[in-house]
């Protein structure tokens, strides 16, 4: 494997992945949390939706709407 290169030496997608690796380690562990539960709410959505153009479980707009209120309230963007 060798030493990590230097962030300086980076190719840009491998600095843009260095970046996003860093970034998550300085997450709360609230913040991670909202980030999965809003990244499982929008895959079940995005599964029952391309599936039929319907949603059939009635748990969908409600895990939808809660990883919604809950990345507005941990990631406060004006």
């Amino acid at each position: 494997m060798g030493r990590p290169k230097n962030v300086e030496n980076m190719e840009p997608w491998e600095r843009k992945e260095h970046e996003r690796k860093q970034a998550i380690k300085h997450l709360t562990p609230e913040q991670l949390e909202a980030i999965k539960e809003a990244g499982e709410a929008l895959g079940e959505f995005v599964d029952e939706w391309t599936e039929t153009f319907d949603l059939h479980n009635p748990e969908t707009p409600r895990k939808l709407q809660s990883a919604f209120w809950s990345i507005k309230h941990l990631f406060p963007i004006k």
